[in-house]
């Protein structure tokens, strides 16, 4: 069996050196582990795929593909691919080539070295287990097993397989050109970067929103919470004209805003609160991800807004919702003055500096505008200005 190390950068895949094997490795961008190198880091990836009792290769294999038994004797190949250095987890690839010809497999293998990472991963494996149900669309990806490795050197390094999503790229905030104007741009690891066009802009945002309300929970309220737009937590894929968005990480799923025991009343309000947390930190990024902290511009508001009416609207049609919750909830939206938006959005400010300071500054900065332009799109219903008008009409939600 060839077993190939590389590196992924927009010009395809780096192999590493010899003697790149004995570079200390980073446990960020600016930090490097006193003893690991980055032989250490790979050749555990390999053990823990390799390692019988584990059956980590065997178990992601038939998972990812289905209908496969395979051991570590069919294959031709295996290409472990380094991907990301994140805080808390390294993500890699994992490309396995068969002998009999068949077509590669491929899956993705998040490290965590720190105790701290190890928790988040194992939280997070779990979750993602509780979320992976057969009718879903795939938003998330499927977690296919879990394991650690102890290193030479006394290390413990947690490792998870899950679903590697093929032609999906991270994306950012970055200035173009003349360094005014923002634009997102796609880190597309096989074409290059590029700045997205406007329908391709505001269909991550829109579909960003959409997969948040779609796993809000209306009962208690829980939801998938913190994620951050500057952690590369939303992937995009842009083919044939259509954008496509993944959610890859689920580091929590609770309520942070609880319905309490106001039967349908207290349900709507806690999804309100929801959606006000969701339009203001999709607009919260980090100019090339690590970067100043930014303010999205305008557009970004009503991608939101729609992507969180595509799902309510699809959660109604399979009679998620009580009978009519949608229709009493966007009253009640449209009823809220400038003062009533302004005061709910302060009250939730406390949120914010948990995650980054940064957050809590830029979004003071911007609140009053943003509160503005919320107000004028309810009033307006500019949300319903576009084709599928006439659905939200037919399902009287107006």
């Amino acid at each position: 069996m060839i077993i190939q190390y590389v590196f992924s950068s927009p010009g395809g895949s780096v192999p590493l050196a010899p003697d790149d094997l004995f570079i200390p490795f980073k446990i960020n961008l600016s930090e490097t582990h006193p003893s690991l190198t980055l032989g250490d880091y790979f050749g555990a990836i390999r053990a823990f795929l390799l390692d019988k009792k584990q059956s980590a290769l065997a178990v992601s294999i038939h998972d990812t593909r289905g209908d496969m038994d395979f051991s570590s004797e069919d294959i031709r190949k295996m290409v472990i691919r380094s991907e990301k250095h994140g805080a808390l987890y390294h993500i890699a690839s994992v490309e396995v080539f068969a002998l009999n010809g068949n077509d590669p497999v491929k899956f993705a293998i998040s490290t965590a070295i720190s105790e701290q990472g190890r928790e988040c991963l194992e939280r997070e494996y779990a979750l993602l287990k509780s979320l992976d149900r057969p009718c879903e669309s795939g938003w998330l990806p499927r977690p296919y097993c879990i394991g650690e490795v102890v290193c030479k050197k006394g290390e413990i390094l947690s490792m998870c397989v899950s679903e590697w999503f093929e032609d999906f790229h991270e994306w950012h905030h970055r200035l173009d050109d003349d360094g005014e104007s923002q634009k997102i741009c796609i880190w597309d690891m096989k074409r290059g970067y590029r700045y997205a066009i406007e329908q391709e802009a505001f269909g991550i945002f829109r579909k960003a929103s959409m997969i948040l309300t779609h796993y809000y929970n209306i009962n208690d309220g829980s939801q998938i919470f913190p994620w951050h737009h500057a952690a590369g937590d939303f992937v995009v894929s842009c083919r044939n004209g259509k954008t496509d968005v993944r959610l890859t990480a689920v580091r929590g799923y609770d309520s942070v805003i609880a319905p309490g025991k106001n039967g349908i009343s207290g349900r709507i309000i806690a999804l309100v609160y929801f959606l006000l947390n969701m339009t203001v930190k999709m607009r919260i990024d980090k100019l090339d991800g690590t970067g100043e902290t930014v303010w999205a511009d305008d557009f970004v508001l009503d991608a939101t807004l729609q992507g969180f009416l595509d799902a309510l609207l699809a959660i109604k049609a399979n009679e998620g919702y009580p009978p009519d919750m949608v229709k009493n909830l966007f009253s009640l939206l449209r009823s809220f003055d400038l003062d009533e938006i302004r005061t709910l959005l302060c009250s939730m400010l406390e949120l914010y500096p948990e995650e980054d300071p940064n957050d809590l500054l830029i979004i003071e900065a911007n609140l009053d505008r943003h509160v503005r332009q919320l107000h004028r799109i309810l009033q307006e219903n500019t949300l319903y200005k576009y084709p599928w008008r006439e659905r939200c009409n037919a399902m009287d939600i107006n």
